[in-house]
């Protein structure tokens, strides 16, 4: 619509029991819902910027309502806003107000957010269920948190159903698919953004899904905790908001397939080395170290390999040095091979080593409700390897540290930014959800399993991994893979991937 600047926007006045505009309404009721009516006013302007939008092509819905109906009510602006009450059974009385096919409704929730399947009553006629289209346009019941504030819905007789439009608000869905929660983001963006919370009864528990992926190290904890449902990078995530176990190592959940859902080994095995303290020396076929302990007893250090054993050797410039060899001799500075000629190089960042049979492909999936989701560890700092651990951030502050992306802003630390590590944590979004650390877990006061497994290889001693929390959601700490400890905890990621 090319010129909508005089809207002359109606209202159902239940008091009155007639249609008014908008403006004579709210001056009627200045002080008690001149905001709401403010919000409800300014939808309506998007709702009659967006008819196209409704009925544009490709529009599934189309199938199931009467679209033309439906723009014709909302061109002449006939849309009646209702205040409702309850959560998931919600009603509402209107004087006057008879439902009719196609007509559309502004349906407040207010901060009674659904649950699950929900409903709609109007004047004590009968509940009449809420539904939304999935991604191949079937309306089907709500699951859980696709209501709040004031949306767009549509009666529809002979579905018997309110179809749930648009939101009316700015925030239009972005979750299309049948994943279990919210569709709308409740905070932040499709890069970094909160869908809501998820019951486990909707999802997997985490005893199903340590099942699922065959993982029996360490001890099970809160399983059945809800799920942060989540976007990132443009993804459909979940992760638990508390950990699922305690006393797990991160070798054991690598050895799942589950640490970085690549489909490759990952950024690195199990006892592997990588980086620039690595080096290539064709004097006598070597591969040399200062820094990296090749095997165990210094540093809490684990064995690459022994005699004998095949390794394996990725991400050196000269080509010669890429492929598998075998170990001839092996000390904490030195790895001699055979198997092929190498040529003298300085290692990069992601040069690196590890024995051939520790190697486990990064693809572990579980298959929840007909959907496939990716099973991996949350990223817990900007880059990995890290670059570098010994900066004062700790490589913590960046667009891929996905912890600090997705955990620090639903913390209620994030409201004032007052963490207890903030060189860590950086400037935060916040997003009005104030978990607390016995929310998540994440202070080694409330529980075991408090610090939580990240992907990350710690470049300065590429034995460990990075750990967060433990001492609070900003903490930023990393620790030998194989360590165990009741401290170290599985806090998965689903990632949606079909």
């Amino acid at each position: 619509m090319s010129n909508t600047t005089n809207y002359n926007l109606e209202t159902f006045d239940q008091t009155a029991a007639k249609s008014v505009y908008f403006e004579t309404y709210r001056v009627a009721v200045a002080g008690t819902g001149a905001t709401n009516l403010k919000i409800i006013d300014d939808q309506m302007k998007v709702n009659a910027e967006a008819v196209d939008d409704l009925a544009g092509a490709g529009r599934t819905t189309e199938t199931v309502i009467d679209n033309s109906n439906t723009i014709a009510l909302l061109e002449n602006k006939q849309v009646s806003t209702i205040t409702t009450i309850g959560t998931d059974t919600y009603s509402a009385t209107v004087s006057g107000l008879t439902l009719s096919d196609g007509m559309p409704l502004v349906l407040n929730f207010g901060t009674n957010i659904n649950t699950g399947a929900s409903s709609f009553n109007l004047n004590g006629t009968g509940a009449i269920p809420i539904k939304i289209a999935d991604a191949t346009g079937t309306y089907v019941v709500l699951t859980g948190r696709e209501l709040k504030g004031a949306m767009l819905v549509v009666y529809n007789t002979s579905l018997a159903s309110f179809l749930l439009v648009k939101e009316a608000k700015e925030n239009d869905r972005v979750d299309f698919s049948t994943s279990p929660g919210g569709k709308f983001l409740e905070g932040g963006t499709t890069d970094a953004g909160f869908l809501g919370f998820v019951p486990a009864s909707n999802f997997i528990t985490g005893s199903n899904l340590a099942s699922a992926i065959g993982l029996s190290n360490g001890t099970l904890q809160n399983s059945d905790t809800p799920w942060l449902k989540y976007m990132y990078n443009g993804k459909i995530c979940f992760t638990p908001l508390k950990t699922h176990r305690h006393s797990t190592t991160w070798d054991a959940i690598y050895n799942t397939g589950s640490v970085f859902g690549t489909g490759d080994e990952g950024i690195l095995p199990v006892a592997g080395r990588i980086g620039t303290g690595l080096s290539i020396s064709v004097a006598d076929n070597s591969i040399n170290t200062t820094t990296q302990h090749f095997l165990s007893g210094t540093d809490n250090s684990d064995t690459v390999a022994v005699v004998g054993d095949s390794i394996t050797l990725k991400g050196w410039t000269t080509s010669a040095n890429n492929g598998t060899f075998t170990v001839v001799s092996i000390t904490n500075t030195k790895i001699v091979v055979s198997g092929g000629t190498l040529v003298t190089e300085v290692g990069n960042r992601l040069s690196k080593l590890y024995k051939t049979s520790n190697a486990v492909t990064q693809n572990r999936t579980v298959v929840i409700s007909g959907l496939t989701y990716s099973v991996r560890l949350m990223r817990g700092t900007s880059n990995n390897p890290t670059n570098s651990y010994a900066d004062s951030d700790r490589d913590g502050i960046g667009v891929e540290d996905e912890w600090n992306a997705i955990v620090l802003p639903l913390h209620i630390k994030a409201k004032t930014q007052s963490w207890v590590y903030p060189q860590y944590a950086g400037n935060t979004d916040y997003w009005g959800i104030d978990l607390t650390d016995e929310d998540l877990i994440t202070l080694s006061t409330y529980g075991s399993g408090s610090f939580s497994w990240c992907q990350d290889v710690n470049d300065l001693t590429t034995w460990r991994r990075v750990i967060r929390g433990y001492y609070g959601a900003s903490s930023l700490h990393s620790t030998h893979s194989w360590i165990v400890y009741s401290g170290y905890g599985f806090r998965p990621v689903l990632e949606l991937i079909g």
